[in-house]
């Protein structure tokens, strides 16, 4: 959405550009408006606005505190948005009038940012995927459910693990200069959006079968559910 919203406004703030070097300005000049960063943090509100209304009606005390749990985990994607911006609005040259500079954002937005990625990863790990849980498991399977639908060998549920961590910290490739030059700018935020997506899909797969475990021992109190 923060893409999105920098591309729309590119063409309103110069309406007559006609080469490369000034749609470039023009980009830099919208990337300074706040209207991009308050797209990007809009499914943040979204999913932070669901957790208050499901806590709210939560049947129980471990399903309403599991829900402010999960709601501080959206609400902490915020900072990362907002130092953002003000990295992104700090203008080279009068930078010594303000309390903080260009680089102080800049580390702001990263350790915002290691708080953020820490805190989905693990939530990820436990409540979505239903592993780390301290409940008995097979020699072989540590960190693992005692329940595992997908095939054999476990390795495969490892690799997962490493995957999605992977794809929660290639935003810090931003700070990596051989990458940026090896890419390219463009084409390395497209890499880490594409990323994005490829991960989304692997966390869907595995939330998937920790939904289906959970509903089967509900229905049936069991620990078997076909797949």
């Amino acid at each position: 959405l923060g893409e999105v919203g920098l591309g729309t406004l590119s063409p309103l703030a110069r309406p007559e550009l006609n080469a490369a070097a000034e749609l470039a300005s023009a980009v830099e000049q919208c990337s300074r408006s706040c209207l991009p960063y308050l797209a990007w943090s809009v499914p943040f509100l979204i999913r932070a606005r669901q957790c208050v209304i499901t806590a709210r009606h939560a049947p129980d005390a471990l399903s309403r505190d599991l829900q402010r749990i999960n709601l501080a985990k959206y609400c902490s994607a915020l900072p990362v948005v907002f130092f953002a911006m003000c990295h992104a609005r700090v203008i080279p040259g009068i930078s010594d009038l303000s309390i903080f500079t260009s680089e102080d954002f800049e580390v702001l937005w990263a350790l915002a940012a290691i708080v953020n990625s820490a805190f989905s990863f693990i939530w990820d790990l436990v409540m979505d995927w239903g592993l780390l849980h301290l409940m008995p498991h097979k020699p072989g399977n540590f960190g693992l459910r005692p329940v595992l639908l997908y095939p054999q060998p476990p390795i495969v549920y490892y690799l997962a693990i490493v995957l999605n961590f992977i794809g929660r910290t290639l935003w810090s490739l931003r700070w990596s200069e051989q990458a940026t030059i090896f890419l390219g700018a463009f084409f390395l935020s497209s890499v880490q959006q594409a990323a994005e997506v490829l991960r989304r899909c692997l966390w869907n797969v595995l939330r998937v079968e920790w939904q289906c475990i959970c509903k089967g021992k509900c229905a049936r109190n069991d620990k078997s559910f076909p797949v």
